[in-house]
C-alpha cells in the first residue's frame, strides 16, 4: 500500500509540470554608445536579454562595472562572457540578462559602464515576455574563428522542450547580413556589422547560425533559458506516507 502511494505522489509531481512559453514583446533601440532604449515599459516576469561588443582594438577585455535601468532590475553578466579569443579584431562580446523582471513604469534606457573606455560599445537589448514559472539559464557558451564567412560556433545546449536561445555575433570584418533558420536575426538591424538573433522555442542543442559575407575572424557568444514551474510536494507526501 506505501508503494502504491508513494507512485501515485510521483505522478501528482509530474502533472503540475509545465513549460516555458516564450514571446517576443519588443525590440530596443541600440547604440554604439553603451546603452540601450525600448520603446515601451518592461512587463513583470519578463525576459531581457542584452547583447554586448565593446571594442578599444586591443586584446584586453573589460569588465562591467555597472548595469541600470529605470525600475532597479537586477542585471547579471553570463558566467563565461566575454567571448574574448579575438578581442583586438572583433572586440569582446557579452551576453547579460535580467530575469523574472520588475515592471517598468516609463520605457527604460539600460546603461552600461566599463572599467575603461571603449571605441566603440554596441548594446542590443530584446524584450521576452515569459509564461510557464520563473526564468533560468540552462547553458552559456562563447565561440571564435579564423576562417570561413559562417559564424557558427558555439553550439548551444539546451535539457529540455521548449527553451529560449539568444546569441551575438562580433565578425572582425565587414557585416552579419542574415541569420539562418531556426535562427531570427535581431529586428532593429546590425550595427557596427554586429547583431544578435534568437529563437523562441526550441528543444535541441543549436549552433549559432550568423552569415559573414566578409569573415574571417570573429567572435561569439550563446545562451540558452529554460523556465521551472514543478510544485514540489513530494517531501510533504513522503513525510505523511512515513
Amino acid at each position: 500500500m506505501r508503494k502504491r502511494l508513494f507512485f501515485t505522489s510521483v505522478l501528482c509531481l509530474v502533472s503540475q509540470v509545465s513549460h516555458a512559453a516564450f514571446t517576443k514583446a519588443q525590440v530596443g533601440v541600440s547604440s554604439s554608445s553603451a546603452h540601450c532604449t525600448f520603446g515601451s515599459a518592461i512587463g513583470t516576469g519578463h525576459l531581457v536579454v542584452l547583447g554586448v561588443e565593446f571594442y578599444d582594438a586591443t586584446s584586453n577585455c573589460p569588465t562591467i562595472t555597472s548595469i541600470i535601468d529605470n525600475s532597479s532590475n537586477t542585471y547579471l553578466v553570463s558566467a563565461n562572457s566575454p567571448s574574448s579569443v579575438n578581442a583586438s579584431g572583433a572586440g569582446c562580446g557579452f551576453l547579460i540578462y535580467s530575469a523574472n523582471t520588475i515592471a517598468t513604469v516609463t520605457r527604460p534606457t539600460i546603461t552600461l559602464s566599463f572599467s575603461k573606455v571603449a571605441s566603440v560599445a554596441d548594446v542590443f537589448c530584446d524584450d521576452f515576455a515569459v509564461t510557464g514559472g520563473q526564468v533560468y539559464v540552462d547553458d552559456d557558451r562563447t565561440g571564435s574563428g579564423n576562417s570561413g564567412t559562417t559564424i557558427n560556433t558555439p553550439t548551444v545546449v539546451v535539457s529540455g522542450p521548449g527553451e529560449l536561445l539568444y546569441a551575438l555575433g562580433l565578425p572582425g570584418v565587414g557585416n552579419i547580413t542574415s541569420a539562418g533558420a531556426p535562427w531570427t536575426i535581431n529586428e532593429g538591424g546590425v550595427k557596427d556589422g554586429n547583431v544578435t538573433e534568437w529563437i523562441l522555442s526550441i528543444s535541441s542543442n543549436t549552433a549559432l547560425s550568423f552569415a559573414d559575407a566578409s569573415g574571417p575572424v570573429w567572435n561569439s557568444n550563446g545562451i540558452s533559458f529554460r523556465t521551472s514551474s514543478v510544485i514540489n510536494k513530494s517531501n510533504k507526501l513522503r513525510r505523511i506516507m512515513e
